[in-house]
């Protein structure tokens, strides 16, 4: 119940925010972890396919990624990095935790600044949570913004994605929780 009211305040503190800024505010639920269970890290970049190697089947070296960290990887290429704005609205409508969906739609209406896109987004593990009795997953995704190393950590809560982490936050608070979450992961 208190994930709730913590939602449904971040959700209202994200539509104050998005009223006087275009830019999308990113609040988070209280996150427990329950046990870390990492994985290697994994590239989503489309491959090139060359004369050697005509099928797109993946590498026998590749990991497999669970449903949560491919989940993980469409909140980045779909709604962060994408441009197609009616993609983006149905990530939210598919693919999105329905206590945040709200906050998640404002921001499917605009392209995400170049600046703020993570590129060669690569899976780098994935931590098991609870949360008030709510399992669910945090994945860490690294890539570049801006040409420098950056990351995300995307939470995934009953199929769906609840947030996103940033270690860019600008509230205090966030960052903190941020890198909190982040060494779960080390």
């Amino acid at each position: 119940m208190k994930f709730m009211r913590v939602a449904i305040v971040l959700t209202l503190v994200a539509v104050l925010a998005a009223c006087g800024s275009n830019k999308k505010e990113n609040a988070e639920p209280t996150v427990t972890p329950v046990s870390a269970t990492p994985s290697n890290a994994v590239s989503t970049e489309p491959s090139e396919t060359t004369e050697s190697s005509p099928s797109s089947e993946p590498s026998p070296s590749a990991k497999e990624l669970s449903d949560e960290e491919n989940m993980a990887l469409d909140y980045i290429n779909v709604y962060i990095n994408g441009s197609d704005l009616d993609a983006k609205k149905s990530f939210v409508e598919e693919k999105v935790h329905a206590d945040v969906k709200s906050v998640f739609q404002l921001a499917a209406n605009s392209e995400t600044p170049e600046k703020n896109k993570l590129l060669k987004p690569e899976v780098n593990g994935s931590v098991d949570y609870e949360s008030e009795g709510k399992k669910g997953k945090l994945v860490l995704i690294q890539g570049e913004k801006s040409g420098a190393a950056s990351e995300f950590i995307v939470l995934i809560m009953e199929g769906k994605v609840g947030w996103a982490f940033s270690p860019d936050e600008k509230n205090e608070d966030l960052k903190e929780q941020f890198n909190k979450m982040r060494k779960l992961f080390d």
